[in-house]
């Protein structure tokens, strides 16, 4: 066989084919080159005939009839070379013969134009006779059906395998790098150097794929995982040195002048479901999250302190790990999309914080306990932590994200004190009455409910754990004076001694219990200490003293109060007039301007004076 596909030695001369069923012979015995030029030249005898007619009507109409078989002689032998294009991709071994005979009569048709413009023009018939047959164009239009063909052949198992997508485009990869390393290793070297195949054939698998992955992929694609590794195929292993950069295929796979592979409006859209479906991804994460702390509420499940101690926060390392490999995930793909694979995030974690905190506090509201406390420091410490994560950016979304964060952290600061405050309550209540002269069975239980704090709040990060601190020293203070300020009791001199010293006492137990727990209010410490030293005092002189050092300590302390605490002492309705005289000549003395701490200003007095007996 010669290069150009003859199947036997025998030459056969044009003129002796006459006949088109000789020449089809020749064409389906891919004689490729001897039934070309054989219809080249009745083609050409054809014209000659046609030329020198003069009109006669009986000869045009066997001339049409022999234009008629030449374009279908010709039209057989493209559809051949068509076929012997196709195999040389199909086909897993290469005719080469018939290969280089089919490219051999692609050149000669393209060069060999009889320039028939006017007889065309005279009988429709011969519109194609002595005429180019573009059949260079119709060999690309060839290749790119080939390739269509190649990748629309791979199936597309959606409901028989949940691993569809990533096969499918590992066929699609391995496939297309196959048949190009073939393209420039084997069918290269067969064509002329002028017909660019590696350029032709990159182009039509570029194409392909492109209208493959619209058409059939894309729409298949609903799933925040698969979207991802859509995208992540498309965006990046496309272009990389496992596909079309394979330094196998270079340098004659040029990709460089390459559109995307996806249209612009195709790649928005792709990139808005992406953003949405991996929203709902978040959303279920967190929900997920919520539900596991719940159920470890209901179970009582009791938290090592190594967490606490050490600072390793579960849901911090969950959502900060989740977070992050989304945001880095998406960064992979494209910057627009680890921005909102970021604020997405943190628009989810603001609205876990306020969800958990809900939660938290309804389930909570029997009152503390150390499973309480201990998932109070964890879900505070998570939150403080990541809250720093929100501080990265300007942006709208972590500006929300950091604002919810904090208000989370707020009301479950709120919701502490206020069960602190309900369990405290009924104690603080009985201090400052006869009984509790008698016995300290109340204060003990303040002091308890307090101590009990300190094992587990002292884990608490900053600022909150100052907040808490200075927030409880605060609160037992205020609460303390509160009951002095009832006036239930009133002492008589036998009894002021024993009152003012049990005071004092109750007075340094406090201060342990807030030195113990952080505080760094120093302004509260004294407090309670000079009301003890004014109702132990007898002379008038002594008592203005210490009132005047209450009134500069205690700006915010006023007329009520001072009444309330004379009332306390047990002190004549004289003197009281005589104490409260000089006292509001210490309020003239002094400037009017805000105190720079408010305790006395909060604490309300009774408007009614009821006359009591001394006790």
């Amino acid at each position: 066989m010669s290069r150009y596909g003859h199947r036997s030695d025998r030459r056969i001369k044009p003129a002796q084919l006459t006949y088109v069923m000789e020449i089809n012979d020749l064409i389906k015995g891919c004689h490729l080159k001897e039934a070309f030029d054989s219809t080249r030249a009745l083609e050409e005898k054809l014209l000659e005939e046609y030329k020198a007619n003069n009109n006669n009507e009986k000869n045009i109409k066997s001339l049409t009839m022999r234009a008629k078989d030449v374009n279908i002689l010709y039209k057989n032998l493209f559809a051949e070379i068509q076929s012997i294009v196709k195999r040389s991709l199909h086909e897993e071994d290469i005719d080469e013969q018939s290969l280089v005979s089919a490219i051999y009569i692609i050149k000669e048709e393209e060069e060999g134009d009889l320039k028939n413009q006017q007889v065309a023009e005279e009988n429709p018939d011969f519109s194609q006779i002595g005429q180019r047959r573009q059949w260079k164009q119709l060999w690309k239009d060839t290749v790119k059906e080939t390739v269509t063909e190649r990748v629309g052949a791979l199936p597309v198992n959606e409901a028989d395998n949940t691993l569809w997508l990533a096969n499918h485009l590992e066929s699609l990869k391995t496939q297309t790098v196959q048949d190009l390393i073939k393209v420039k290793s084997f069918l290269k070297p067969l064509y002329p150097e002028d017909y660019d195949v590696c350029g032709i054939y990159i182009r039509c698998f570029h194409n392909a794929l492109s209208c493959h992955l619209q058409k059939t992929v894309v729409p298949k694609c609903k799933q925040y995982s698969q979207l991802y590794s859509f995208l992540n195929w498309v965006l990046n292993t496309y272009r990389s040195d496992d596909f079309i950069d394979n330094p196998e295929l270079q340098p004659e796979v040029n990709n460089a002048n390459l559109h995307s592979l996806l249209d612009s409006e195709c790649l928005s859209e792709l990139k808005n479901k992406y953003n949405k479906e991996l929203q709902e991804t978040i959303k279920q994460y967190m929900s997920n999250i919520l539900t596991l702390e719940i159920e470890k509420w209901n179970k009582e499940t009791e938290i090592d302190e190594e967490i606490l101690k050490t600072n390793c926060l579960p849901i911090y390392i969950d959502i900060e790990e989740m977070t992050g490999r989304h945001v880095r995930e998406s960064a992979k793909l494209s910057e627009d999309l680890e921005t909102s694979a970021f604020h997405t995030c943190m628009k989810e974690l603001g609205n876990f914080a306020l969800s958990l905190q809900e939660e938290f506090t309804q389930w909570s509201e029997v009152g503390i306990t150390s499973l309480f406390l201990q998932n109070l420091v964890i879900y505070i410490n998570s939150f403080i932590k990541l809250r720093q994560s929100t501080m990265q950016s300007d942006a709208e979304a972590c500006k929300k994200a950091e604002d919810r964060l904090t208000k989370a952290i707020k009301h479950l600061t709120k919701h502490f004190f206020s069960l602190f405050s309900k369990e405290t309550q009924p104690h603080f209540q009985k201090l400052i009455t006869k009984q509790w002269i008698r016995k300290d069975t109340a204060f003990k239980a303040i002091v308890k409910s307090a101590e009990n704090l300190h094992k587990n709040l002292n884990y608490l990060a900053q600022p909150s754990h100052k907040e808490f601190a200075n927030g409880i020293h605060r609160h037992l203070v205020k609460e303390y004076l509160t009951q002095v300020m009832k006036r239930k009791l009133r002492l008589n001199h036998l009894k002021r001694k024993k009152a003012s010293d049990k005071m004092s006492q109750e007075s340094e137990a406090l201060n342990i219990i807030a030195e113990t727990l952080g505080s760094d209010q120093d302004w509260l410490f004294p407090a309670i200490q000079y009301i003890s030293d004014i109702i132990g005092l007898r002379k008038k002189e002594d008592i203005l003293e210490k009132i005047e050092i209450v009134f500069k300590t205690y700006p915010d302390c006023g007329e009520e109060h001072i009444l309330a605490i004379l009332y306390l002492h047990g002190m004549r309705r004289s003197k009281n007039l005589s104490v409260l005289h000089f006292f509001r000549g210490l309020q003239l003395k002094e400037p009017q301007k805000p105190p720079q701490h408010r305790l006395f200003a909060e604490i309300e007095c009774p408007t009614q004076v009821f006359c009591m007996p001394l006790f």
